[in-house]
């Protein structure tokens, strides 16, 4: 005797289930005619539309995401290389950096003593004694101390072989500065 059978089976797929019925005949003497048997309430789900279409959306949104990353990881690529190269020139001069968590990329340059030879603070210039002899660059920073009193930061902006000369950052000026201070790299 034939029997039509219901099974459902889950489907997993990606985010979620989704059901859909299969079919079978099986031929047994045991089983009894469907009309003899308590009616099952079993129902079959079939995959609505929508849920088609939402696995059509999910894959493009996968597809997009890989060719982001894959975009990421040569801009990645590009700036190791960048750093790698920046390292490479910091080392030719003898500057160190250091990653500080909250103020960030600090350039410590080589330890370098000057003595502030003259200031016109009008023109916001100040001349150190330290030039390309000791190792000082445009850029470079120096802090500048009376005794052991903090007055202020200095950047450097032109370099002669025995002096040089930059500018007060008046936001980290505590004094004004003046001719005979004491000025460093690092303390």
């Amino acid at each position: 005797m034939k029997c039509r059978c219901v099974v459902l089976v889950l489907l997993a797929v990606g985010f979620g289930g989704c059901l859909f019925s299969y079919k079978s005949e099986t031929t047994s003497s045991s089983v009894k005619p469907a009309s003899a048997a308590k009616p099952a309430e079993t129902k079959a789900v079939e995959k609505t539309p929508t849920q088609d279409d939402r696995i059509a959306e999910l894959e493009a949104r996968v597809s997009e995401l890989s060719r982001q990353n894959s975009k990421l990881e040569m801009e990645l690529w590009k700036v190791r290389d960048r750093y790698d190269q920046a390292l490479k020139i910091l080392d030719q001069h003898e500057i160190e950096v250091s990653v500080h968590p909250k103020l960030g990329l600090q350039v410590l340059w080589p330890p370098i003593a000057a003595t502030v030879n003259a200031v016109d603070l009008e023109a916001n210039i100040i001349i150190l004694s330290a030039g390309k002899d000791d190792g000082v660059r445009p850029g470079c920073e120096f802090t500048i101390y009376r005794g052991d009193k903090y007055v202020g930061k200095v950047i450097v902006d032109d370099v002669e072989k025995d002096h040089c000369s930059g500018y007060s950052k008046k936001e980290m000026q505590a004094a004004p500065i003046e001719k005979g201070d004491q000025a460093r790299t690092r303390w």
